[in-house]
């Protein structure tokens, strides 16, 4: 009896894995299987026990590389089931090492969770990538309505990001009706990261700075040049000024109550 075979059947008789897992193993590393005797322990198994008929079994996805008695120990060590390695399996990942395996299952990556963010496209998709996706929260929801508002063929890196900076679906989807030139993911993270409101946009254009750039957007944010201020300057007479000249004025404290009065001198 091979070593392998020693410790698959010591891990179920341990109660480690089932009898189906236990087959599947059998299977992986290119035993024959059994039936009745794998509930008896190892040392009653005899060293030549006749191959009783099974029925046929469902075609299987491929398997990993032959398993040797200590890959065996590492993998149930870590909890990581025959279940788990052919659902990953079934979701695409048909060749993935022990390592991958473990760090998979170590960081809590279902197969479900690496089948949705397929269905999705995301690229690049290699096990570093999922794992990386799933530690930042990126969840298939997320992904889903980041693409629904426009933001098409990101890679898993720009998916990452717009997480990590909190930027919402539904903030995007406003932003681009509001037809604002290169908008970016890095642009639409800037304005998110500066506190730039859609409704702040709106009412900028509303008071005639219609061709505002995402640089002149964050630098009047940062100002914290409000619409309001806008249209007094301009109801005081002052209807071109540039993003800096507003800026040197809102920072200098120039009311437009100041500016009307001064411009009624002549």
């Amino acid at each position: 009896m091979s070593e392998e075979r020693m410790v698959i059947l010591k891990m179920l008789q341990e109660g480690k894995i089932t009898a189906e897992e236990a087959l599947t193993l059998l299977d992986a590393v290119g035993e024959p299987p059994i039936t009745s005797a794998i509930m008896a322990p190892p040392e009653a198994v005899p060293a030549v026990a006749p191959v009783a008929p099974v029925a046929p079994q469902p075609a299987l996805p491929p398997t990993p590389p032959r398993l040797n008695a200590e890959q065996l120990i590492e993998l149930s060590n870590h909890g990581v089931e025959s279940s788990y390695v052919r659902d990953m399996q079934k979701a695409g990942f048909a060749k993935l090492s022990i390592d991958e395996l473990i760090e998979l299952s170590s960081h809590g990556i279902e197969p479900s969770y690496v089948r949705a963010m397929q269905a999705l496209g995301v690229k690049p998709l290699r096990v570093d990538d999922i794992i990386e996706l799933g530690n930042h929260g990126v969840e298939p929801g997320f992904v889903r309505e980041i693409f629904e508002a426009g933001l098409s063929n990101l890679s898993h890196d720009e998916l990452i990001e717009l997480c990590n900076h909190g930027i919402e679906p539904g903030y995007v989807r406003e932003l681009r009706t509001l037809g604002i030139k290169a908008l970016s993911v890095d642009n639409i993270i800037e304005l998110g990261n500066h506190g730039v409101e859609v409704d702040y946009v709106r009412q900028m254009r509303e008071h005639g700075l219609t061709d505002l750039s995402i640089d002149d957007l964050c630098e009047l944010a940062n100002h914290g040049i409000e619409p309001s201020y806008v249209r007094a300057m301009r109801e005081a007479g002052l209807t071109n000024l540039t993003v800096d000249e507003l800026c040197e004025l809102g920072n200098h404290g120039v009311p437009a109550e100041y500016v009307q009065q001064m411009r009624a001198l002549g």
